[in-house]
């Protein structure tokens, strides 16, 4: 593909992105993986929130330097089976952490861009372990690709990109496409984070308080909101002071202020 045209591919995208209202960082993020798992020809997509948990010398002697994952949204959610077979492989090694997640944690950060075969893991020794029977064989996996961005010491954000059942790989071509693009879009990113709550490690958001906490930034009144979420307002009230609580909020006004200085 030549340059100008890659690179126009690119802008375009950042430009419809930069459309979507605050509030709508969800929204916006489904259209970039949509749109990027139709430039790379990947089968799936997902985006993870992950945070660091332990410091000092607990993160040292962890096998993920005290990272782990908070949040994950996929383009497209796992299927029952799929759902069941990850469920029974997480019940019968619950202790093991896969050796592509200790890779890519070690390499906290950085920005970087990864392929399941670049060499950053040891292949013939993850073959042997159950995470890859049970996450990549089974699955039918045969490329996964990863995008890591930092955005804070404590906070980083990935977009994983996978390919199915066709004996093929991502090219570096493609590689080189997933990271120019997502390199441009670390702003999105921590709107992501935010939005779940991930900026306030100890707190993360439920739910319902991220549903709040998007309706929060539109111009619906508390009664509206009630309504938009189907219940009383009573109960509305309650997720609205929690949700002001783990922000630091003194109330609406407050909230806002926080999000725009954050963007």
């Amino acid at each position: 593909m030549p340059r100008d045209r890659r690179d126009g591919m690119i802008h375009a995208l950042w430009d419809e992105l930069a459309r979507f209202p605050m509030a709508d960082a969800e929204v916006a993020c489904r259209h970039l993986m949509q749109t990027l798992a139709g430039w790379l020809k990947a089968d799936n997509a997902a985006w993870v929130g992950t945070a660091r948990l332990l410091d000092g010398k607990q993160a040292a002697r962890d096998p993920m330097c005290g990272w782990r994952s908070r949040t994950v949204m996929f383009l497209n959610p796992p299927g029952e089976a799929e759902a069941l077979l990850a469920k029974r492989g997480l019940a019968d090694h619950r202790t093991e952490f896969g050796l592509t997640l200790i890779a890519t944690s070690r390499l906290a950060g950085r920005f970087r861009v990864h392929r399941l075969r670049d060499g950053f893991v040891d292949m013939a020794a993850f073959r042997k372990t159950l995470h890859y029977q049970t996450f990549y064989r089974d699955l039918g996996v045969d490329d996964r690709l990863w995008i890591g961005t930092p955005l804070t010491p404590q906070v980083e954000s990935f977009f994983v990109f996978d390919r199915r059942n066709t004996r093929t790989r991502f090219s570096a071509a493609e590689v080189r496409l997933a990271g120019d693009t997502l390199r441009g879009l670390a702003r999105l990113q921590r709107q992501l984070m935010y939005g779940h709550g991930l900026a306030l490690i100890e707190s993360p958001l439920t739910a319902m308080e991220q549903r709040v906490v998007h309706l929060l930034l539109s111009d619906k009144s508390e009664k509206e909101i009630a309504a938009a979420l189907k219940q009383s307002v009573h109960t509305t009230h309650t997720h609205i002071k929690q949700v002001y609580r783990k922000y630091g909020a003194k109330g609406r006004a407050g909230l806002m202020a926080i999000w725009l200085s954050r963007w």
